[in-house]
This record gives C-alpha cells, sequence and structure tokens, in this order.
C-alpha cells in the first residue's frame, strides 16, 4: 500500500487545512493509501466506495476498525467503532429498522432533534 512521503505532522496539518487532500492524494497514490498520524500512527485511506465496501466485507477477526481516533466524536459504542463480535451484534440489532421505509419513518424524529440541539449551540 503506497505512503504519503511527509513527516506525520506535515500529513495531519495538510489534511486540516486542505479541502482535497484526500481527492489529490488519491490522484497521486490511488484510491488506497496510507497516511501517517502523529497520534495514531499508519492509518489507511479508502476513498471509493468499492474498496470501502471490500474492507467491510472482510471477516470481522480480520480487519479491525482502526478508528480510535473517532471515539471521542462518535462515542465508544458507535458500531463503526466496534470489532468482531461486538459489532456484529450492534449491526444485527440496528439494520432492521434501517432499511426503506422504516428509516423514512425517522426522518422527522431527527429533524426535530438536530434542530433542538443546533438551537442550544452558543452563537
Amino acid at each position: 500500500m503506497p505512503c504519503l512521503w511527509e513527516p506525520a505532522l506535515v500529513q495531519l496539518l495538510r489534511w486540516y487545512v486542505e479541502h482535497d487532500f484526500f481527492a489529490r492524494s488519491a490522484q497521486r497514490y490511488g484510491p488506497v493509501f496510507r497516511m501517517k498520524n502523529p497520534f495514531y500512527g499508519n492509518v489507511a485511506v479508502f476513498t471509493t466506495s468499492s474498496a470501502a465496501q471490500q474492507i467491510l466485507k472482510l471477516p470481522p477477526d480480520t480487519a479491525h476498525s482502526g478508528m480510535a481516533m473517532m471515539r471521542e466524536g462518535m462515542g465508544s459504542q458507535a458500531v463503526v467503532l466496534l470489532n468482531e463480535d461486538e459489532h456484529l451484534r450492534m449491526r444485527k440489532l440496528l439494520t432492521p429498522p434501517m432499511l426503506g421505509k422504516r428509516l423514512k419513518q425517522w426522518e422527522a424524529f431527527i429533524e426535530q432533534r438536530t434542530l433542538e440541539d443546533i438551537a442550544r449551540w452558543p452563537v
């Protein structure tokens, strides 16, 4: 897997500042590449849906989420952050209700909760 050559801190700053960092990196290195993170080490980046689908189809004991850096923002029980049996258990619990008409039923609830949360933001 190709890896960006800059030092980890430079890569992190480029990711933070450049809005097209991943797109430009994918043009140079391909749809799957590694970047260095000064806090988490090597991080694999998948820039196409087909690459992501391949990863999601791997056996749960082969591909751990590797998204520890996202725990603070997403919460420790976010399904994408769980691994192996716990991930599969939560996915089975959540997947059926989140399809088609059932998902549409949640639209008004999610919109209302989002607006309520935004109203509490300090301006």
